[in-house]
């Protein structure tokens, strides 16, 4: 799922940070998402949690998920159409 996650980053870049959290690492910040599966997308609008995706997926769903999301773009390309 990396190659996917940095993808996206790289698309939607200066429209939404796209980063990973190692769970093992990172296991109080799990806990309090509710992260008890890996792969888990979580997106989050205003600190607050506005969407989930858990399980593996494609670049295409996640990207027309994040799109949707994030609303219509004016004046470039849209990554969701890939």
């Amino acid at each position: 799922m990396v190659p996917i996650v940095t993808q996206l980053a790289i698309d939607f870049d200066g429209r939404a940070l796209v980063g990973t959290v190692d769970v093992s690492q990172q296991r109080p910040l799990a806990l309090a998402h509710g992260v008890s599966s890996v792969p888990t997308f979580v997106f989050f609008r205003g600190g607050s949690e506005v969407a989930r995706q858990v399980g593996a997926t494609s670049y295409a769903d996640l990207s027309a998920k994040l799109a949707a999301l994030l609303g219509p773009q004016t004046g470039a390309s849209d990554p969701g159409r890939r």
